[in-house]
């Protein structure tokens, strides 16, 4: 026996399977999808990516085949009806009657007694008669084979298909890819594959979440377009993004934190977190350059260096805020520790490459405004007072 543990999933709704459920289709029978199956379980076992895997599509069901021989059967003149009849009497294949009991119709279905029927070796006591009036045993006219057919056939998509349960001892994503490229290079042509569960919530949800970045970014920067009546401050400030982003997935690669729905939360709070420290720095490098007439270089140099302060002190707080979302433990720590991580990370790189990175954007992309200021003053004309 073999046991297991992993985290059920925390979401209201969700299946409390396996965090894998991998479907592999195809159009062929049972007995070709049983041995594509295990040709994928073994591989990977051999990947050594999962704590525990196995497939709920098995022949562990016994089956006994009857086969009457027509031939023989001939050969000693008896018909396939009187066969058939016995046989039906013997499986209770169906009924001869009805009666009625208590204003109730109930069916009559001829059957033999149970210690006549717990073995096909029993078949040999059963006899049919011949067109001479001879008793023949059925075991001289059929063929008994014992088999295993699957418990029940599974069908997903209209296709004949079997389900890979596994527990992933890396991210979860990584794991699917794994298996998905072991299938590929296993299964022949015509098959398919697809997922249920978390591993189908996590594989739809991949690519709406690169939409909802996308919205995420669009809206802050049309907001700060309106603000700073630009689109050059807008560009400087988001550049903070990305390096918040980097600092975010680093615990993913290094901690082996999977991507799920909570830290893609993280991830959105996280750029409108960061963007913070970006409008700091530009807002007062603007100024800088208007009031004290200094260039873009010097502007956010002194920018960066007045508001220094103030950055660290609003990015500890954060993170030292969020540190109990890291630490939790008991029921749903997992999903609060996933939340707390990726901002904590995100936050915490994001705001030491915010200091030096975005200086150096700002001072090659900013509008010059302290000359355009030197240009209107040199445009007014000269009066005088008499």
């Amino acid at each position: 026996m073999q046991s297991f543990a992993f985290n059920p999933p925390s979401l209201p709704g969700a299946s409390g399977n396996t965090p894998v459920e991998f479907i592999v289709k195809t159009q062929e029978g049972y007995d070709r999808l049983y041995g594509v199956v295990q040709q994928i379980l073994a591989r990977a076992r051999e990947s050594g990516q999962f704590f525990f895997i196995k497939s709920d599509f098995n022949f562990s069901k016994p089956e006994i085949k009857i086969s009457v021989n027509r031939e023989r059967a001939e050969a000693m003149g008896v018909s396939m009806r009187d066969i058939g009849q016995t046989l039906g009497a013997i499986l209770a294949e169906g009924y001869i009657s009805r009666f009625s009991l208590a204003g109730r119709s109930y069916k009559i279905i001829p059957q033999a007694r149970r210690d006549k029927r717990q073995n096909a070796d029993i078949i040999s006591q059963y006899y049919v008669y011949s067109d001479g009036g001879d008793q023949i045993s059925l075991s001289d006219l059929v063929d008994i084979k014992y088999t295993s057919v699957p418990a029940e056939l599974v069908q997903f998509q209209q296709q004949n298909s079997a389900k890979i349960d596994a527990v992933p001892g890396v991210p979860l994503g990584q794991a699917l890819q794994t298996l998905r490229e072991i299938s590929e290079q296993v299964a022949p042509a015509g098959y398919t594959f697809d997922y249920q569960g978390q591993s189908r919530q996590l594989i739809h949800e991949g690519s709406a979440l690169v939409v909802t970045f996308g919205f995420a970014i669009i809206i802050v920067f049309l907001v700060l377009a309106a603000q700073y009546e630009s689109l050059r401050d807008p560009f400087i400030i988001l550049t903070t993004v990305p390096l918040a982003l980097f600092g975010a997935l680093v615990p993913m690669f290094l901690w082996q934190v999977s991507m799920n729905i909570y830290s893609q939360v993280g991830l959105i709070t996280l750029i409108g977190l960061i963007s913070k420290h970006g409008i700091l720095i530009v807002e007062f490098a603007n100024e800088f350059q208007i009031n004290e007439k200094l260039a873009p270089p010097e502007a956010v140099i002194k920018a960066a260096s007045v508001r220094l302060r103030p950055i660290l002190m609003t990015s500890f707080s954060t993170m030292f805020g969020i540190l109990p979302l890291i630490i939790a433990d008991g029921a749903g720590a997992a999903s609060r520790q996933a939340i707390g991580i990726t901002i904590v990370s995100g936050f915490a790189i994001g705001t030491l490459f915010t200091l030096f990175v975005l200086p150096v954007f700002y001072t090659y992309l900013a509008e010059d405004r302290h000359l355009q200021i030197e240009d209107a003053d040199d445009e007014l004309p000269n009066t005088s007072i008499i």
